[in-house]
């Protein structure tokens, strides 16, 4: 990759990262009740953080900010602190591909690296 490419490939990423965290903070917050629209909401901070994810999924290997930012988004997929998924029967399939795709990503390979 030449110089020229480089700073493209960096000002392009770093665009991206910009939009997700930008659309991130204009999301309606997770509802601790029974709102109608709780299943979509979840599944839009979902998707945010699976693009968070795949955008830093290849600079998490080490220590960095993208190693914390894929871990904190893929605690996000699964965590809703005291929401109970459970009540809420039927979630949108792409839920469980986000889970399983992002979320067993992250997790293997911090431990992988954790334990051998």
């Amino acid at each position: 990759m030449t110089r020229g490419d480089q700073k493209n490939y960096d000002t392009a990423w770093r665009s991206v990262d910009l939009l997700i965290e930008t659309f991130r903070t204009n999301l309606v917050p997770i509802p601790r009740y029974n709102d109608p629209n709780i299943r979509t909401i979840l599944l839009i901070h979902g998707l945010v953080d699976a693009a968070s994810i795949k955008l830093h999924w290849m600079f998490a290997g080490v220590p960095s900010k993208s190693k914390e930012i894929c871990l904190t988004a893929a605690r996000n997929i699964v965590d809703y602190g005291d929401l109970n998924l459970q009540e809420l029967g039927v979630m949108n399939p792409i839920m469980g591909v986000s889970y399983l795709v992002f979320h067993g990503l992250v997790l293997t390979r911090d431990l992988n690296r954790t334990y051998g």
